[in-house]
């Protein structure tokens, strides 16, 4: 799943069609899904894919990712990494439904998600898309420094500016700021 994100990654960078890379991605998760039999092996390949696909703009992309994870991944044992892998899991679709216009479905998923839970490894970095999503849905000067101060501490200056969720008009926005 690495090598496909570094691949889209590198498409996206390039301007070049991703349409192959996508297909080929599905191909081989079709393949991997039949005849891996143990799902440890899958665990984090349809949560790396649906993160670079929604970084990338591919939305529907991640979405089909996110869907397969949620099928497949039941939460028999919870536990720090499946607390981990849900709350990733419910930011990237809540940043992947917000790109295809879903703001009152985004807003509520993205309301579920803790960023305490976060993976210990990765809290800043999520804490980071967590904050520019939820910039999009309320303004306020604290969540702004917050986001501004992890960005500062991390170095990850340029990761607001990896993140490609714009604000689109969408029918589900109608009124969604009461107005």
């Amino acid at each position: 799943s690495r090598n496909f994100a570094t691949q889209l990654f590198f498409l996206e960078l390039n301007k070049l069609d991703k349409e192959a890379l996508l297909k080929s991605a599905r191909h081989y998760y079709s393949y991997i899904k039949t005849t891996v039999s143990e799902l440890g092996a899958l665990f984090c390949f349809e949560l790396i894919m649906a993160e670079a696909l929604t970084l990338t703009e591919e939305f529907n992309e991640a979405l089909f990712y996110i869907d397969n994870a949620r099928n497949i991944y039941v939460d028999d044992e919870p536990g720090y990494i499946t607390l981990h892998f849900n709350e990733v899991l419910n930011l990237i679709e809540a940043m992947a439904l917000f790109g295809i216009g879903k703001s009152r479905k985004s807003r509520d998923l993205l309301n579920k998600v803790n960023p305490k839970n976060f993976f210990l490894l990765a809290k800043k970095y999520y804490t980071i898309q967590y904050l520019i999503l939820k910039l999009k849905f309320c303004k306020g000067k604290k969540i702004n420094k917050e986001l501004e101060g992890l960005v500062e501490f991390t170095g990850f200056k340029r990761l607001k500016k990896l993140i490609p969720i714009q604000d689109r008009n969408s029918e589900d926005e109608l009124n969604f700021y009461g107005q």
